[in-house]
């Protein structure tokens, strides 16, 4: 494999502090963790009271977040791009693997050294706290996580890059032969599993062993072992400020010029699902898609191909060699059809103007359920919905909502679609579309 376009990766693993820093800014919400129990019994144990604030042990600013997810890494990196123009990205696994290895072609880094030198591993310090299990014989000092950098480098200057916690990257899990050639991330239509590298502070060595060792978890699964370290195109638009993570930065490549402005009967911001399991939004400007978004990973316009307008449809390319088809059925809803690795998926999407005011002609709690079964709440307030509840389970941290005329749409974090038809002004019927199938339900306004 051969790494096609330059890159850079953060030096030192996205922080608490930088973490909180997102969160202080776009209110971005993710509360529950799993963890290991103390006495070392196979298993995790999802405790919704725990969350990155408090993973069940003590943290300082500058030890690596943790119960953060692989959409949790995507949402701030999104929010990264736009806080500095500079696209940031979670690394891609061949990217990772490439930096890991830092030109060595031994299992890692540091070659036959001990490893608790060189990496905070399950070693005997967290026996001190664990009172079964299998631990190595070394002593790092810590029971938990290690402020970044408490270790050596590797040979370009990253640190931590085994150990302390798994590291999302960008693939979608599959076979490491099936990812693209050129360095890509391995994207599929729908990411049921996202991959993570590294090992962590509660790996015994055979995580370690080697750079090339692999780990999967689903995108919205929080551990108390899983964080991330961001990567960014090169050269970049502009320098990241003080707060951002510190960037190692490889060779330098041309940069594309901006597209020309074209037809503009595409423009605004359209949202709906691939396969009716993961969530979807294009957002085109002056004829040019600026932005997809592929279950909360976003390609901004210089990871996009060209944008291709003919009469009613619209074709461009993302960086991994696939390509989208949006044909326009009426002023507001467009087909998709994705086309690429690992075969061909289909979409409807529903349009909403770019900055346009919602109605809130939909306020209110609308009460009912699911196929007569399950009960379904939903709040909505100027014309956003606020809050789904399903089982008694609310859920706040939700996709963009979109109003056109009696109808409403939303998505929720899995990569569900729920599509509200008003009937009058106090009932509306509902349509689950998603990954267990699709579900009607009636609901009535409060």
């Amino acid at each position: 494999m051969r790494i096609a376009q330059p890159f850079a990766l953060g030096e030192f693993l996205v922080t608490r502090k930088q973490y909180a820093a997102f969160v202080a800014e776009t209110g971005h919400r993710g509360s529950g963790c799993a963890v290991l129990p103390l006495d070392g019994t196979s298993g995790g144990k999802f405790d919704p009271a725990l969350s990155w604030r408090d993973p069940g042990f003590a943290q300082a600013d500058n030890h690596p977040v943790v119960c953060v997810s692989w959409d949790d890494g995507i949402a701030y990196a999104s929010w990264l791009s736009k806080k500095t123009g500079r696209h940031y990205r979670l690394p891609s696994e061949a990217e990772w693997e490439y930096a890991a290895r830092a030109g060595d072609t031994a299992g890692r880094y540091f070659g036959d050294a001990p490893i608790c030198e060189f990496a905070n591993v399950r070693d005997q310090s967290k026996k001190k706290l664990r009172s079964t299990g299998q631990f190595l014989e070394c002593n790092s000092g810590f029971s938990n996580t290690s402020p970044v950098a408490s270790f050596p480098p590797n040979g370009f200057g990253l640190y931590d890059m085994l150990g302390n916690v798994w590291e999302w990257v960008e693939d979608c899990w599959g076979s490491y032969g099936d990812a693209p050639g050129d360095g890509a991330a391995h994207e599929n239509a729908v990411c049921k599993e996202g991959v993570r590298r590294g090992g962590s502070w509660n790996s015994l060595e055979r995580y370690l062993y080697n750079a090339g060792t692999r780990g999967r978890g689903l995108p919205d699964a929080r551990w108390d072992w899983y964080g991330f370290r961001v990567a960014s195109d090169y050269p970049a638009a502009a320098s990241a400020p003080s707060e951002s993570p510190t960037i190692a930065q490889s060779a330098p490549s041309a940069t594309s010029s901006p597209a020309a402005p074209q037809s503009s009967d595409w423009d605004g911001t359209w949202v709906g699902s691939w396969g009716g399991q993961a969530a979807a939004k294009i957002i085109i400007s002056e004829g040019n898609v600026v932005e997809y978004d592929y279950r909360g990973n976003r390609q901004h316009q210089q990871g996009l191909g060209q944008t291709i307008i003919s009469g009613d449809t619209l074709t461009f390319g993302t960086p991994a060699g696939s390509v989208i088809t949006l044909t326009r059925r009426g002023p507001t809803i467009a087909g998709a059809h994705y086309n690429g690795p690992p075969g061909e998926a289909d979409a409807e999407l529903v349009r909403s103007s770019p900055g346009a005011l919602q109605s809130s002609e939909w306020d209110g709690t609308w009460i009912g359920s699911w196929d007569s079964d399950i009960a379904a709440k939903i709040v909505i307030s100027e014309g956003k919905v606020l809050e789904c509840d399903y089982r008694g389970f609310p859920e706040k941290d939700l996709g963009q909502t979109n109003v056109s005329g009696n109808i409403l749409t939303f998505g929720t974090p899995p990569g569900f679609v729920i599509t509200l038809t008003k009937r009058g002004p106090t009932i509306a019927a509902a349509h689950y579309h998603g990954s267990s199938g699709e579900v009607d339900g009636e609901l009535v306004r409060q």
